[in-house]
């Protein structure tokens, strides 16, 4: 799916018309339901936008300086309804940010309720502006919290912006 979603994309369809076209395809699958979340950041690297699109998909986040911004999502998984209904956010980004793209799993690991609160603390407390070492203390440091043990997938995305 995600292949098929970034050919769509690099051919020049919509984000919109590319979604909805995965979505029919995933809903004519039949008997078997199939479904997935889709996460993603698209970063105009003109302008510093990004859109966030989201389908079912945990928060993502911007750490700049010393704050950190959650983008949250509602929605339910692309496949799942014959209708897609996704959240598309647009942010401006500068040169510092680091954009984090998390799957749901790496906030399973977080026994607090507001789990989000507690990951925007737990970036909030790297002292890091190298990507690779956020990914890396993100997930040492969620699955402490869950005693070392992952009930799901865990993955960390971290995408740094610089001026060129």
């Amino acid at each position: 799916m995600l292949s098929l979603l970034e050919q769509m994309m690099e051919a020049g369809f919509r984000t919109e018309t590319a979604i909805n076209l995965i979505n029919s395809g995933l809903m004519l699958k039949g008997e078997a339901q199939t479904f997935s979340t889709v996460d993603l950041g698209l970063i105009d690297l003109y302008t510093g936008i990004c859109e966030f699109i989201k389908i079912g998909a945990a928060a993502s986040f911007i750490k700049r300086d010393n704050w950190v911004e959650t983008i949250s999502s509602t929605t339910l998984p692309i496949g799942m309804l014959g209708r897609v209904d996704y959240d598309s956010v647009k942010k401006k980004l500068y040169e510092g940010d680091i954009v984090i793209l998390i799957t749901d799993g790496v906030l399973d690991c977080i026994k607090e309720d507001n789990k989000e609160a507690c990951m925007e603390q737990l970036i909030l407390s790297i002292q890091s502006s190298n990507p690779q070492e956020i990914a890396n203390r993100i997930l040492d440091g969620v699955l402490a919290m869950g005693n070392y043990e992952a009930t799901d997938d865990m993955s960390v995305i971290t995408a740094g912006i610089w001026l060129k």
